[in-house]
């Protein structure tokens, strides 16, 4: 009688759930987008939450108008994060690409007035 290896033949087995990064990211989306709509109070609010989960909706608005970019910022952003972080958790390496994504967006945050102006400048009136 044989026994049964559980080493698969040296294949690395990727988990069984790896894609739930992404279930989360898009089921935090719709909670993301009402604290960014209520930080601006109807026009009362400085819009802090706004600029604090969606750090680059500044300069997509200033490229392509404030409809389209709240529709893509608002509704693609989170999603996209998900899919980079199903793709780090396929390959167990889900808490560096947590740390990246999260120095990617803290850079976007900080960068997001210095990208204004570029493009303010580099746009032809």
């Amino acid at each position: 009688m044989t026994e049964v290896s559980d080493r698969n033949d040296g294949k690395q087995v990727p988990p069984r759930f790896w894609w739930w990064p992404w279930a989360a990211c898009v089921a935090f989306t719709p909670v993301a987008v009402a604290l960014a709509v209520l930080s601006h109070g109807w026009g009362h609010g400085d819009g802090s939450a706004d600029d604090v989960l969606f750090p680059l909706h500044r300069p997509l608005r200033i490229l392509v108008g404030e409809l389209p970019a709240e529709r893509l910022i608002y509704y693609c952003q989170f999603a996209l994060y998900g899919v980079l972080l199903s793709i780090a958790a396929r390959y167990r390496k889900l808490a560096l690409g947590v740390g990246c994504l999260a120095c990617l967006h803290l850079a976007c945050y900080l960068g997001r007035d210095g990208i204004s102006k570029l493009i303010i400048e580099w746009r032809p009136s």
